[in-house]
């Protein structure tokens, strides 16, 4: 199976939830930036004893402050949807190319054992992100 192919099976009936990640990942990313850039302001008041711009400094930092946390909130919550609905779609591809197979190729063993770890990896996906 190509690799485009594959990777679309995590997408479909998903894009919301991985477009809407992929927007706030870059959103989070900016907000790093401009909160790194901020810093420096502050570094750089400090040094010429600027009170003026040292208060404008940690006023935006505290205002980027809260918007970082807000905008990680929401990247949290669509990355943990997607993850999950992603691994849910996996574990029924996974089965239904193993039930494609004939009988004496699996073990129920092996598909008890298949089936525990994909949802232990669902779980700790979800609590991890």
């Amino acid at each position: 199976m190509k690799v485009k192919n594959f990777k679309s099976k995590f997408v479909k009936n998903n894009k919301i939830n991985y477009i809407v990640t992929i927007i706030l990942q870059i959103i989070v990313g900016v907000i790093n930036i401009s909160l790194a850039f901020f810093i420096m302001l502050v570094v750089s008041s400090m040094e010429n004893k600027d009170t003026n711009l040292f208060k404008l400094s940690m006023l935006l930092i505290v205002a980027i402050a809260i918007v970082f946390i807000f905008f990680s909130s929401l990247l949290k919550g669509f990355k943990n949807r997607y993850m999950k609905q992603a691994l849910f779609q996996f574990k029924k591809y996974v089965f239904k190319k193993i039930l494609n197979k004939s009988i004496g190729e699996l073990s129920s063993k092996f598909i008890s054992a298949l089936s525990n770890d994909l949802t232990v990896s669902v779980k700790k996906s979800t609590r991890s992100n």
